[in-house]
């Protein structure tokens, strides 16, 4: 396989939604203590934020969205080290406050056409080490009221590495087959995310997986019931999903020449 190098400010074609986001900003971290779940009040905390989405409420509310927010998160994100080394050791795992695995809570208004000054989700990303962050691909986790999503793929692509991936699916089916059409695989997860509305260019519409090709980002999703995340088990729940996605991510990491075995 050809080298494939990424430039270190690659930009996103656009992508899916996804958790990705710009770093969150608070003064001190709290003190990181072993995970025991997340409080019974943050699927609240993220509802009323949703109604109530403007500064001056989220001002009166900073300390709760720490307590039942940041702190559980970063929690979370450090009792993920060890389980995520045995998945790969190319993935970081950062348990800071500014530039580590969770996004910040502030949306970047520039993208958002409503106004609204905050995310009404919690993010986490273990984003591979070896691509430009805004691009890499990713172990994500995003925590809202209504839903608890794992999502493995990369999300925000850019045109080089779309290019790369609808490249290989074309010319590998049996690849592509064995590590999204097994058993397991899509008994837990669905692909999510943005498509072109014809075929790809190039490309029969009779291709067995016209459907892939047509993808503007590469990001299989599995879902859970939002009271997951309120016990210590939700560490296991969430490695068990993101090592069962291992196969999948593998090939996307040597489709794109990054290294991806732990």
């Amino acid at each position: 396989m050809v080298a494939r190098k990424f430039a270190r400010d690659a930009k996103p074609n656009g992508g899916c939604s996804g958790p990705q986001g710009m770093r969150p900003t608070t003064a001190m971290p709290p003190r990181l203590i072993p995970f025991t779940g997340f409080p019974k009040t943050t699927t609240s905390f993220l509802k009323r934020l949703h109604r109530f989405n403007d500064r001056e409420w989220f001002a009166k509310h900073r300390d709760e969205y720490e307590e039942v927010v940041l702190a559980p998160a970063l929690q979370f994100i450090d009792t993920m080290r060890e389980p995520m080394r045995s998945i790969s050791k190319h993935f970081e795992v950062a348990a800071e406050i500014s530039g580590g695995s969770l996004t910040r809570i502030q949306r970047d208004l520039r993208f958002a056409k409503d106004g609204k000054p905050y995310k009404t989700h919690i993010g986490i990303l273990f984003r591979h080490t070896g691509a430009p962050r805004a691009t890499a691909p990713a172990f994500a986790v995003k925590i809202e009221s209504q839903r608890v999503a794992i999502q493995v793929g990369q999300p925000f692509p850019d045109a080089q590495a779309l290019t790369w991936m609808r490249e290989r699916i074309a010319d590998d089916e049996d690849g592509w087959k064995s590590v999204t059409r097994t058993p397991g695989f899509r008994k837990r997860f669905a692909f999510e995310g943005e498509q072109l509305k014809r075929p790809l260019r190039g490309t029969s519409p009779d291709h067995p997986f016209a459907e892939d090709l047509r993808r503007k980002c590469f990001v299989a999703v599995q879902t859970f019931d939002p009271h997951v995340i309120e016990t210590k088990s939700f560490v296991q729940r969430a490695a068990r999903s993101m090592q069962a996605a291992g196969s999948f991510m593998s090939y996307l990491c040597s489709t794109l020449d990054l290294d991806f075995e732990a």
